[in-house]
């Protein structure tokens, strides 16, 4: 195996994310320690990420006060993990932000337009009410990023390797 075609199936995996790559877990550390949560990867093009949020969530608090993030990647079915870092950025406004609430799903909107914040207790789901106008709470977090690490388990012996981009690879020990 080349390290050429390891960074080019990476690449495909995450330009159209199906099953478990579309599906990361986000991890950041913010004031209260680290934290880690499944999002939903709406992009990526290397070097760039992105993700939707409310930004009332602790995510994008976390983000502001520390950019540092991973994006952690699993496949059970092909036991390949990748791990990407990078710098995130809160964005709330402008046309990159228009655009992406606009193809967001009437469905979707209440992910984002709800009243009250993520995590405020409800006395029943029925009870969410929703402000529709305006761009309610919606926000991308954008991710520069400029590590990927790939792994893949095998019974006869993991193979791990890192990238700073498509010409910037090594291998790595398991």
């Amino acid at each position: 195996m080349e390290l050429k075609t390891v960074w080019k199936t990476c690449q495909r995996l995450l330009e159209r994310p199906e099953g478990p790559w579309r599906l990361p877990v986000l991890a950041t550390a913010g004031p209260d320690g680290a934290a880690a949560r499944v999002v939903v990867l709406r992009s990526y093009r290397w070097p760039q990420a992105t993700i939707y949020t409310d930004s009332r969530t602790p995510k994008v608090e976390a983000v502001e006060a520390d950019p540092r993030v991973s994006l952690v990647f699993y496949d059970p079915d092909s036991r390949v993990q990748m791990r990407l870092q990078g710098k995130a950025e809160v964005i709330t406004s402008g046309r990159e932000w228009e655009e992406a609430l606009s193809s967001v799903s009437e469905g979707a909107r209440a992910d984002y337009f709800a009243e009250r914040p993520p995590g405020a207790t409800l006395e029943k789901p029925e009870d969410l009410e929703l402000d529709l106008t305006g761009g309610g709470h919606f926000a991308l977090i954008k991710i520069e990023l400029f590590k990927l690490e790939w792994l893949k388990l095998r019974r006869e012996g993991h193979l791990r390797a890192f990238f700073q981009g498509p010409e910037e690879g090594r291998w790595l020990v398991p």
